[in-house]
């Protein structure tokens, strides 16, 4: 079986049918450049490999090529095989010196008495030979219809298209042969039926008809009824007629009426397809379609729609995508504002378009489209490849080897393989020239030709990009990074004649952003120049226009400053150290930051240095920033460049542990539990000395551990848990240092992940775990990263109008932070989203609990509400309820109301109230919130003893007598100093003393022979009644005493106080 092809040159071809029929059987072919050459004439070698191609079914010559030939010039011809072949058979004779000349040009007039014989006419009886031979073979030729169409001169040399047009009319040729009865040439009979060229020598038999589909090796043809006299299966039995085995894709003719060739009427055998001159095709992309009244433009061309539905709205036509059976569409779906595809609008859609006349009345009446589907590619390992957020398998499709990580590719359905083909979209390395915003869509000019994107792409005219494109679409146009795309024309004044004595009032000291300085004359139509602002630079050193700079993007960096004025004040605020921000935006590691000074002096820093300066260092906290640039890249927004005004440029900024994912669940073991982890570079086996339970070691979790020794036992294991473990990250939290987060990431780049806008740091000590969560085979869930390689984006999904990522990575932080902060070990998944939270996931039926009111606590005694909200959501009409409770460690004084039963086939929200009663005991108490068995939220609450905030003073009896002066007690009262130390006056409160006289303690009634000069200590301990505890701050009075306390402390509600005295005579 041979297939057709489709010519450079076709439009050159007359004999269209003929050369694409002789081309599909294999009888005919091109040239190795993709060419026909219908007018260049066929050789008498070339002309018997023809006649032995039909006589025998393949071109296979070997077994004639030393048979015995009186032709004495083909021996060492590579067509010797052929020509021997055809003299056995008498189809040629060759001249009367026995030579053959292979190479000659055969006329057509040759051609035909060969193909005479080929039929079964008799040379000798014919008269095929002699003088008159070629006015009889002209004669027969004629009459048996092997010259018709065949418009070329027949004595000369025999074009190629017309060589195809005698073989073509040769095979629907009757067999003949000699008659003795009637002394001439009968047709010969097979079964009573004149038995043709073709049926007899190919087996051929056909069906025309249109090709409808195409699955695998079969297809399926729509039977052309003003074909009966030629079809096998005639239209009045046979409305389709499906072939199998078919081993040739044919999925460019889907649509197209077509002749179908197969051997001897079975249709498990086809021959050959090819599509029939009826067809009239245009091939365009829905990218370039619109409508034109009831017509349907493309090419700068206007096209009539053959009706396929009279009965429906609209004109109708028969659409065919991806080989599915075709489906009535009204044409205004090829409008370009429209969405044919029911998601992004045909103006951005890759998609081919076939549309095709089959009955050459001048209206279009079939399309078929073959759809493309454009992602990046975040993985390529030896076996398969991450595209689009999902795995495909190098055995299972068709994908291109060139693909590497990062590039963006194409996807189409393969018909005939039954599988995908993926292909690398083309890449052009070039200046952006032009952009045009256009209602719903962007154009970008690359090399002189406008490319259709779907969203706005951070880049502008003149920038250096790498754009990949497909059928007229940019699928990713991103700065060249090898290019850097910092702006050449954008320099800050650093340096004005009023502040610098060396410049002349029309001079200015600039200083671009690419480190280039340079001092410079004024133009009379450039601005008067501002000391620190940013301006647009043309012109030559010696007559330099300086031109204020809009806020606007230049080369994709955006300006935050400058409104298009002759003169502008406006300063934004720069502050380093832990700030480290610029008008409020994170500053970029890489971003350029000219330091400049009133006298002209300036210095230029990377975005790090300026982040390492001390907030108090040279004036850089709240300081003037007079130009600001910032650029988006994968998701984040922050400073690239910038200008700040400084007290002094003499500033230093410096620029300045095993983690592995469980990929094979824990099973009880020789030792302990084994399990399979992914190191994230092989997959190791190992045992841990732990005691086996059910779930112990799950698989996905994260695990953190020592070493791994000779014997494979893995030691100081810590379980961080699976992805389901770690807290969801929501816009604006800060995120502690040690504990352990999920999201999806919103970036595709290497050193970060961005999580709703903010940046976590993935940095060469970062532990990175790629996976694939998904896979089937527990051994290919680990993949290959290496630092530097992009981290994959988490798929993107709509939520009502805004856009959200699948979560599609876990992590532990390294330090705590909200922003631009460090992570010690990420887990990432190559597909878009980890198992279990794909977006089935996010849309399947869920139940959630919050907490909307109450506080975290309570004081004894005082009773305390709080309410919690469950969500029902994504629930059919007919699930059934689910009875919701709380539980905690006092289920009696800790009650709820509003839990029940909760009918979520609503999809509402149901509230429930808890109350911490008065008689709750002092602790801890976790408050469940359930639904059935299942626990929706755990809320930790606590009952705190009653606050003492302050104790009342300790009075003293007869404290004139008793203490003269602060800090001094006299000698004779010390032994009753503890006796007229009243107790403390503070309600719920008792108070002990202790004195310690020059290190000799005593108890309360201890009498003490006081001696001038020694140090007295009196410790105080206030100890509250049940349910209290002292929370007061500063230690209470000895009334009288003058004395302030020397120590104070509060350990677990009991307060401590000392004082200390000197006595005196």
């Amino acid at each position: 079986m041979f297939a057709g092809a489709a010519f450079t040159d076709e439009a050159d071809i007359k004999a269209t049918d003929a050369v694409n029929m002789l081309t599909a059987l294999g009888v005919i072919e091109g040239d190795p450049d993709g060419s026909f050459r219908p007018d260049a004439t066929v050789t008498r070698a070339e002309m018997a490999k023809m006649i032995f191609v039909v006589r025998n079914n393949t071109i296979d010559d070997s077994a004639y090529e030393n048979n015995s030939s009186k032709l004495t010039d083909i021996n060492s011809h590579w067509a010797k095989g052929y020509i021997k072949f055809c003299e056995s058979q008498g189809i040629i004779a060759g001249y009367g010196d026995n030579t053959f000349k292979p190479d000659a040009t055969v006329t057509g007039v040759e051609a035909a008495k060969m193909l005479l014989v080929l039929a079964g006419y008799d040379a000798d009886k014919a008269g095929l030979v002699g003088h008159d031979w070629s006015t009889n073979t002209l004669r027969y030729a004629g009459s048996a219809g092997i010259l018709d169409d065949v418009n070329s001169g027949l004595e000369s040399g025999l074009p190629r298209q017309y060589a195809a047009q005698m073989i073509a009319n040769t095979l629907d040729t009757n067999r003949v042969k000699w008659s003795t009865d009637s002394d001439s040439f009968d047709d010969i009979l097979n079964g009573g039926v004149k038995e043709t060229v073709g049926s007899a020598y190919m087996g051929l038999s056909y069906d025309y008809g249109t090709l409808t589909t195409i699955t695998s090796d079969s297809l399926t043809v729509l039977i052309d009824d003003s074909y009966d006299s030629d079809n096998y299966h005639q239209s009045t039995k046979y409305t389709d007629v499906t072939f199998s085995k078919v081993g040739t894709d044919y999925s460019d003719l889907l649509g197209q009426k077509v002749k179908v060739m197969f051997k001897d009427g079975k249709t498990n055998n086809v021959l050959g397809v090819y599509a029939i001159s009826d067809n009239t095709v245009y091939e365009t992309y829905l990218n370039k379609t619109e409508m034109d009244g009831e017509k349907i433009k493309f090419g700068g061309s206007s096209y009539s729609v053959e009706d396929m539905d009279s009965t429906a709205k609209g004109v109708q036509i028969d659409v065919i995508v991806d080989g599915a059976t075709a489906a009535k569409t009204d044409i205004t779906d090829f409008d370009d504002t429209a969405m044919l595809d029911g998601n992004n609008l045909n103006k951005v859609s890759m998609n081919k378009v076939v549309f095709v006349d089959t009955n050459s009345n001048n209206k279009i009446d079939t399309a078929i489209i073959t759809t493309y589907t454009g992602g990046e590619v975040t993985y390529v390992g030896s076996d398969k490849i991450t595209f689009a957020g999902e795995s495909y398998e190098f055995d299972d499709g068709n994908i291109d080897e060139e693909i590497v990580k990062d590039d963006f590719a194409v996807m189409s359905k393969n018909l005939y393989e039954d599988c995908k083909d993926i292909v690398r979209a083309d890449i052009l390395t070039t200046e952006l020239t032009g952009i045009k915003e256009k209602d719903g869509y962007w154009q970008y000019e690359l090399d002189g030709t406008w490319y259709n994107a779907k969203d706005e792409a951070d880049v502008d005219t003149g920038d250096t990009v790498k754009a990949y494109v497909y059928n007229g679409i940019a699928l990713d146009i991103s700065a060249d990074d090898s290019n850097g795309a910092i702006p050449d024309d954008i320099a800050v004044v650093v340096g004005v004649s009023s502040h610098v004595d060396s410049l002349n009032g029309d001079q200015a000291k600039l200083r671009f952003f690419n480190g280039t300085t340079k001092t410079v004359t004024m133009s009379d139509d450039s601005v008067n120049p501002k000391l620190g602002n940013a301006y647009k630079v043309s012109g030559s050193d010696s007559d330099c226009k300086l031109e204020v700079i809009d806020s606007k993007k230049y080369n994709g960096y955006l300006s935050l400053l400058g409104n298009g004025k002759t003169d502008y004040t406006s300063t934004l605020t720069a502050t380093a150290g832990n700030t480290d921000t610029i008008a409020n935006e994170k500053v970029a590691d890489d971003a350029v930051i000219i330091l400049y000074t009133e006298l002209g002096r300036s210095k230029q820093i990377n975005g790090k240095q300026f982040k390492s300066l001390s907030e108090d260092a040279k004036g850089v906290k709240n300081a003037p920033a007079t130009a600001v640039f910032t650029k988006e890249t994968d998701g984040l927004n922050r400073v690239k460049l910038a200008a700040i005004k400084v007290s002094s440029t003499d500033l230093v900024g410096e620029s300045s542990d095993n983690y592995a994912y469980i990929v094979t669940a824990g099973v009880k073991a020789s030792g302990g539990v084994k399990y399979t982890i992914w190191t994230g570079s092989e997959n190791v086996t190992v045992t841990e000395d732990i005691s086996y339970s059910k779930d112990t070691r799950a698989k996905g979790t994260l695990i953190g551990y020592s070493d791994i020794d000779e014997d494979g036992i893995i030691n100081d294991v810590k379980d961080y848990g699976t992805i389901k473990a770690a807290d969801d990250v929501n816009k604006g939290d800060t995120l502690n240092q040690g504990e352990m987060y999920r999201g999806g990431n919103e970036a595709s780049v290497s050193k970060y992940i961005a999580i709703y806008g903010a940046q976590f740091n993935v940095t060469a000590d970062t532990t990175v775990l790629l996976v694939d969560s998904k896979a089937d085979d527990d051994k290919k869930i680990g993949l290959e990263y290496t630092y530097g390689d992009k981290l994959p984006e988490g798929s993107k999904y709509k939520d009502g109008a805004d856009d959200k990522y699948l979560v599609n990575a876990f992590w532990i932080m390294d330090e705590t932070g909200d922003d631009d902060a460090d992570i010690e070990v990420l887990v990432i998944d190559s597909t878009g989203a980890f198992d279990g939270f794909e977006l089935d996931d996010v849309n399947a039926p869920k139940l959630t609990a919050v907490k909307t009111s109450g506080d975290a606590s309570t004081t004894k005694g005082t009773e305390a509400t709080l309410k919690y909200t469950l969500t029902a959501s994504n629930y059919a009409a007919d699930a059934a309820d689910v009875t919701t409770s709380i539980n905690s460690e006092d289920n009696v004084n800790i009650t709820a109301s509003g839990d029940g039963t909760f009918a979520v086939k609503n999809n509402g929200t149901q509230e429930i109230i808890v109350t911490v009663g008065t008689s709750t005991a002092i602790g801890t108490y976790n408050i469940q919130i359930k639904a059935g068995n299942t626990v929706l939220l755990t809320d930790t609450f606590e009952v705190t003893a009653k606050p003492v905030a302050t104790l009342n003073a300790v009075t003293a009896s007869d404290s004139t007598t008793t203490f003269t002066e602060a800090g001094k007690v006299k000698a004779g009262v010390l032994d009753t100093i503890v006796g007229k130390l009243k107790k403390n006056e503070t309600t719920n409160v008792k108070a002990s003393f202790k004195i310690v006289a020059n290190d000799r303690p005593s108890a309360d009634t201890s009498v003490y022979t006081p001696v001038a000069g020694e140090k007295v200590t009196i410790t105080a301990t206030f100890t509250p009644d049940a349910d209290y505890a002292i929370t007061a701050t500063a230690a209470p009075t000895l009334a009288g005493t003058n004395a302030d306390a020397d120590s104070f402390s509060v350990t677990n509600g009991i307060a401590t106080a000392t004082y200390t005295f000197t006595v005196v005579a």
